[in-house]
């Protein structure tokens, strides 16, 4: 088995990194050296992107407008999920107030509150049944 063989069995299970995030992690380490005082994300894309050989440049792009997109559809799947929950959080917190009331009222707490309490904790931590 040749040199090149042996090295490419040996990271063929290695996860592969896009030139551009690996040229963008340099230019971060070299920014971090070179400007203890600070910089900005702009300034570490920025010298990703001149540090890119032009070949590079078409594909990098395409992959940094996919990542803006996917962003974009995890930022309104975030928001969505937040709306959902937020009706059960309010109303998990409507059932706790029943529950505390009656506790110090002196009154017995009905079964079906404990149940929707558990049911409603549960949605909300992802084990809903």
């Amino acid at each position: 088995m040749s040199a090149p063989d042996t090295f490419n069995e040996i990271t063929a299970d290695l996860p592969r990194m896009a030139p551009f995030r690996a040229m963008f992690l340099e230019a971060l380490d070299t920014l971090l050296e070179d400007r203890p005082a600070g910089f900005s994300v702009a300034d570490i894309g920025w010298l990703a992107w001149q540090s890119l050989p032009e070949s590079l440049h078409q594909e990098s792009m395409e992959r940094f407008f996919y990542r803006e997109w996917r962003s974009l559809e995890t930022k309104d799947e975030a928001t969505d999920r937040f709306e959902r929950e937020q009706a059960t959080r309010t109303e998990l917190a409507r059932r706790l107030d029943d529950r505390e009331t009656a506790l110090v009222l002196g009154n017995e707490v009905p079964p079906e509150l404990d149940t929707d309490i558990a049911r409603l904790a549960r949605t909300l931590i992802g084990g809903a049944r």
